[in-house]
């Protein structure tokens, strides 16, 4: 499901309809006027904003993928006395 942004011709007015991918394509008549609506594009409602443990930042990644590095070198630097 997905929602689909709809513009009367006639009457100008909007709406927004919640429906599947297979479904966007179909006749929809405004309540106003019940002229055809037209489909609109719009751009996509999608937050990330890294609160949701799932969806991590930039930085967290960057952060945990220098603290792994981190930890290699040093083990590195343990068995041979230099970086490799």
């Amino acid at each position: 499901m997905g929602q689909y942004t709809y513009k009367c011709p006639s009457c100008q007015s909007v709406r927004e309809i919640e429906r599947t991918m297979d479904e966007w394509r179909k006749e929809f008549r405004c309540r106003e006027c019940g002229e055809v609506m037209r489909h609109q594009i719009s751009v996509p409602t999608i937050l990330i904003d890294g609160s949701d443990p799932s969806f991590p930042t930039a930085a967290g990644k960057w952060t945990r993928d220098r603290m792994r590095r981190m930890a290699k070198e040093k083990k590195t630097m343990a068995e041979h006395g230099t970086y490799k």
